[in-house]
């Protein structure tokens, strides 16, 4: 298993089958091997059944890590891109309030709803934004 490090891990319903196959002592097993194989160390199978079901149940947990790992490395490049893009794992900066310019169209509908479609550009017009606004 790999060392990516992981605070949970997925345990599925269709499982069951396999649980209660198992004495109590070899559920009780298993649970600890979920933990074990999540920390990286190998499983302790030392009866048949407990070989059988873990045969069921690893191939699940593989595919979930190989899932959680291909997300961690999205996560990673994502941030190399922003840290190249912009130089910073910052949000982009924001466009300054100044000088801005709204254009309103105004669509009365038949159920009397006003909707307002608002257009910002860089040349703001003060006396047309308090003329429809005030």
């Amino acid at each position: 298993m790999k060392t990516t490090k992981r605070k949970s891990f997925v345990v599925y319903t269709s499982w069951k089958d396999c649980f209660e196959l198992l004495d109590q002592a070899e559920k009780a097993q298993m649970l600890m091997n979920l933990f074990d194989y999540h920390e990286g160390k190998e499983p302790t199978l030392n009866t048949k059944a407990l070989q059988i079901a873990w045969s069921v149940i690893k191939p699940l947990l593989q595919m979930n890590q190989s899932k959680y790992e291909a997300q961690v490395e999205r996560a990673l490049n994502n941030v190399e891109k922003r840290k190249t893009d912009v130089g910073t794992t910052s949000l982009p900066p924001r466009v300054s309030n100044d000088n801005v310019n709204v254009d309103v169209n105004v669509d009365e509908k038949v159920n009397g709803n006003v909707n307002y479609n608002i257009n910002v550009d860089n040349n703001f017009d003060e006396e047309e934004f308090n003329r429809i606004f005030n």
